[in-house]
């Protein structure tokens, strides 16, 4: 994990994402207490600076990536769609590599 350097991470912070959900990148999956530790990095790498776990709920994680990644839709079903589309496309690379490693093992 890269430290926080006062500019948003947003590659990092999608990679995160991935690795937190298994590759879905759904970030309903951090729901709850338990996650409240993974939701407030991925918060604090969007936004450059660190973020309690207090201030790292969940509709304020999807507000931060959807303002990251400029997500667009007429509603949240279109926005939750574009977002992961365009999630999925920028960690592709990394869950392919990951998978093909593992394959060559």
């Amino acid at each position: 994990m890269e430290p926080l350097t006062g500019k948003p991470n947003i590659p990092e912070a999608l990679r995160l994402l991935a690795t937190f959900t298994r590759g879905r990148c759904d970030v309903w999956m951090l729901a709850g207490s338990h996650n409240a530790c993974n939701r407030a990095i991925l918060l604090s790498h969007l936004t450059g600076i660190r973020q309690p776990q207090s201030k790292a709920g969940v509709n304020a994680l999807r507000d931060a990536y959807y303002s990251a990644l400029s997500v667009t839709g007429s509603c949240l079903a279109a926005k939750e769609d574009d977002f992961i589309l365009k999630a999925h496309a920028a960690t592709r690379d990394t869950w392919i590599g990951r998978n093909s490693e593992v394959a060559n093992v």
